[in-house]
């Protein structure tokens, strides 16, 4: 199945050493740095505050795991099996604690994998160097206890490198089974992070490329792949269809996130969602670009017709501003190789100023890419079976042209540079041992230079205060209302956002019980933006705290009629039994139970009206 490695380039290591041991701890390392991160982090309102995707992925898995398997009303938002997995850990136990636990473990088996990544394909002290710089990788302590999938996507990865270079070398009884469970677990992983489906051609290419001279034993075991693949991604396919009759395999957003990379309100090359994006959640920005586009072409369009459309304004963008485009990615080319952690959803700095841990010396992704890089290239030259490895790289760099560069869209491709670092410096190792100087001040002089370059590339100037709006939140929801205030207040709050800075006041007030106050400060967010939707609800809310259903009657309608939501139905239900419209609250009670997704205790606290 592949060209037997050349044995010369894997000499004894003339340490003596118990490799299990050594591994073992590893993975005690790696657990140990990440618990201490997480007992620094106790104190960090985020923890008890989840925001955007990490609030999404959160209520999506409490809603499976409350028994409505198939999710809400919608297609997938985004990639769907994080919430899945989350899902399990709440079937446990409702707690993100045991959540942050899990994945923290999970992020500690990465380093056992590397390990054997390593060894399989060079040596001992290559696979334990490796393992070393994953467990002390600062991004890495940083994503474990982070309810984000792209904190179980290094995982994901690796899992399907192992189990490829397990498939590789299985005698012919058992090759297609396992081409079929590799498939399957690529399946997986673009179910985790939809961009990996781009493997699938490039493992193809990688098998075909390598075995020219004997194709046709390879295209039994490839068809088990391929169709391993097909069969896990089948699954979403036809969860999408039976919701929503859509046709969609995976998340499908990538039109809504090409055109925040390539809009005429974004000029610096990064992620930049254009002015009529009012909401950075997932449902927040769906419904946005959905309402653009039906007040653009004057018809309501389905997800995907959505998404299509959107990414092929994007398109339209970059070719009426087509001159642009070589700045455009040479923007993206230094922030891909600049050892500056774009910041998206939560900041590494951020955390870095706050924790002793992070703020050592730990590795970096300087030093990865720029003893990694050439690491691999040297490794392929002595084993094929190690282009495995600069796949999903590839993977990575597509997706940051194409679209724009973050911490997490570029932690993924840690792992494998993490490997090519580990193969170089025991190749330095061995050049030095065996007293060849040449190849040894080359390969010394391209690492100092990668590295020197991640270090010294342009790299966008992340901006203060950036989750300034999700930290005044958190300290609301904790009850520290002077904190939330003060924070808030230090900000200077743009134009476009003022209908956040009104919201956030009023929300105060709501969870302090002002509801006079906290009515005419979100009608203030209202008249900056009157489809502010978690503002009309909190007018109801507030309203209804007051005896006055009448007049929360019509907000919660126009909520509804913005983003349908069983708890603002739930909430208009509760409005009319307070008015005695029994009639309307059965319709209403009808509505809902017939919502898929709905959690059980909407559904069981709308029943209740009736039976009050």
């Amino acid at each position: 199945m592949h060209d037997t490695p050349n044995q010369c380039h894997h000499p004894a290591n003339p340490v003596v050493i118990n490799h299990s041991r050594v591994v073992g701890s590893l993975f005690l390392l790696a657990l140990l740095l990440r618990l201490i991160y997480l007992a620094e982090s106790i104190d960090n309102p985020f923890y008890y505050f989840p925001i955007v995707d990490e609030a999404f992925y959160i209520n999506q898995g409490r809603l499976l795991a409350a028994g409505a398997w198939l999710g809400d009303d919608y297609t997938f938002h985004l990639d769907p099996l994080y919430s899945y997995l989350l899902a399990i850990s709440f079937l446990l136990s409702d707690k993100l604690f045991l959540a942050r636990m899990l994945q923290i473990v999970a992020d500690c088996v990465a380093v056992i994998l590397i390990v054997q990544i390593g060894q399989k394909l060079w040596n001992k002290r290559s696979a334990i160097f490796a393992g070393i710089i994953y467990a002390c990788y600062g991004l890495a302590i940083f994503y474990s206890p982070i309810l984000l999938k792209a904190s179980t996507t290094a995982l994901g990865v690796l899992i399907v490198i192992r189990s490829y270079l397990w498939s590789i070398d299985a005698p012919p009884d058992k090759r297609n089974a396992r081409w079929l469970i590799t498939g399957g677990l690529l399946g997986l992983l673009a179910l985790l992070r939809g961009n990996f489906v781009l493997l699938l051609p490039l493992v193809l290419a990688l098998q075909l490329a390598t075995h020219r001279q004997q194709l046709k034993p390879m295209l039994i075991p490839l068809t088990s792949f391929i169709l391993g693949f097909c069969l896990v991604i089948s699954i979403a396919l036809a969860r999408n269809y039976f919701v929503q009759g859509e046709w969609q395999a995976i998340s499908n957003n990538s039109g809504y996130v090409a055109y925040s990379a390539f809009n005429p309100d974004n000029h610096g090359g990064n992620h930049g969602p254009p002015a009529f994006v009012k909401k950075n959640d997932p449902l927040g920005i769906d419904y946005y670009y959905r309402q653009e586009a039906k007040k653009r072409l004057g018809t309501e369009l389905n997800t995907n017709a959505s998404v299509r459309y959107w990414f092929t304004e994007a398109i339209h963008y970059l070719w009426n501003n087509r001159y642009d485009v070589p700045r455009l990615l040479l923007t993206r080319i230094a922030h891909l190789i600049s050892n500056t952690e774009i910041p998206s959803v939560y900041n590494y700095y951020d955390a870095e100023s706050q924790s002793q841990l992070l703020g050592l010396p730990l590795f970096n992704y300087a030093f990865v890419f720029g003893l990694g890089i050439p690491g691999l290239m040297l490794a392929i030259g002595l084993d094929k079976r190690a282009a495995i490895l600069v796949l999903p790289c590839i993977v990575i760099m597509v997706t940051c042209l194409c679209f724009y560069t973050a911490a997490r869209l570029r932690f993924p491709l840690v792992p494998c540079i993490a490997l090519g670092t580990g193969f170089y410096l025991n190749y330095c190792i061995e050049q030095w041992q065996a007293r060849r100087m040449k190849p040894l001040s080359i390969s010394l002089m391209a690492g100092a230079a990668l590295i020197l370059s991640s270090l010294i590339v342009p790299a966008p100037t992340i901006p203060p205060n950036n989750n300034s709006y999700q930290l005044a939140s958190a300290y609301a929801n904790m009850g520290q209302f002077d904190k939330a205030l003060e924070t808030m207040h230090s900000v200077q709050w743009e134009t476009q956002h003022q209908d956040q800075y009104y919201f956030l006041q009023a929300q105060i007030a709501l969870l302090k019980g002002d509801y006079v106050a906290s009515i005419a400060l979100n009608k203030q967010a209202l008249s900056f933006n009157p489809e502010h939707i978690e503002s009309l609800y909190n007018v109801g809310i507030a309203q209804l705290k007051l005896g006055q259903a009448q007049q929360a009657i019509h907000y919660f309608e126009t909520a509804n009629r913005l983003r349908p939501d069983a708890l603002t139905w739930y909430q208009l239900a509760k409005s009319y039994q307070m008015l005695g419209h029994t009639e309307k609250v059965k319709q209403l009670q009808n509505r809902i139970n017939q919502m898929r997704g709905v959690p059980p205790h909407i559904k069981q606290l709308t029943n209740q009206l009736l039976a009050d």
